[in-house]
């Protein structure tokens, strides 16, 4: 199904709404994301590569998800618990990384520093995005049920997809920002843009699109995660943007 200009544009304001709340509190409240140095690789070349190796085996997994050759719900199970299962199977390859390069989980973007704060800060940015969205959006549903079926337990499937997929791209960045330099920050997000975006192909052609549709999405996508990056890269956290995400990500449920 092809997703409206008016979807994308509500999506837009909707996230830099977010974004621009996440620089006034950092600005406000600067020790919950204090300044902290790019993490050096001793060959980023080699982890940059690796990285991408993960990500050929994460699609091809997928693949096999998606052709129901992983874990099946039964009997009484939560269908959520298999799909958070599933879900940590097809990016299983990019957890790996980390464990048999013992490579710190701030290379992800994660951290427990300030941990509450960055919870409460990503439920509040993700309200005013939804917020936004809402009035934006025009949209048919009263407030409080998209509220309340976006934080819902019923999404934990889908929620653990949004974490993983903010945990790659996080490890992706980390790696490229290592390899290319300071100097060439703008290559390094557009990069992770554009492999981030261009991964979803498969699932916009599941959707029935064409070629040329899926590739127009594909290209706003870009856009849209190049623009958020900029931001989340400031903070080197992805905890407090996973709510954000997953909240706007809901909201392709609740357009008109």
């Amino acid at each position: 199904m092809e997703t409206s200009q008016t979807y994308y544009a509500s999506l837009t304001i909707s996230y830099a709404v977010a974004l621009l709340g996440w620089i006034i509190i950092n600005r406000t409240f600067k020790s919950i994301w204090p300044d902290k140095q790019e993490y050096q690789f001793n060959k980023p070349w080699v982890e940059t590569i690796l990285v991408l190796l993960c990500g050929v085996l994460t699609m091809a997994i997928g693949q096999l998800y998606t052709n129901e050759f992983l874990f099946k719900s039964k009997g009484s199970f939560s269908p959520q618990l298999f799909t958070v299962i599933n879900n940590i199977l097809i990016f299983s390859p990019f957890i790996l990384l980390l464990v048999f390069r013992r490579q710190p989980l701030s290379t992800a973007w994660l951290s427990s520093q300030n941990l509450i704060a960055k919870i409460a800060a990503g439920l509040i940015l993700s309200i005013s995005g939804l917020t936004t969205f809402y009035f934006v959006s025009g949209s048919p549903y009263l407030f409080r049920d998209i509220v309340y079926n976006v934080y819902n337990l019923q999404n934990l499937g889908l929620a653990s997809q949004v974490f993983l997929e903010d945990f790659v791209i996080a490890i992706l960045v980390v790696r490229l920002s290592s390899a290319l330099g300071k100097k060439w920050t703008i290559i390094t997000i557009l990069s992770a843009a554009f492999l981030f975006s261009v991964s979803h192909y498969p699932i916009k052609f599941s959707g029935g699109l064409s070629f040329f549709a899926a590739t127009m999405e594909v290209i706003i996508d870009m856009a849209l995660v190049a623009g958020v990056l900029i931001i989340v890269k400031r903070s080197k956290d992805i905890i407090w943007f996973f709510f954000v995400h997953f909240a706007l990500d809901m909201v392709q449920f609740f357009q008109k």
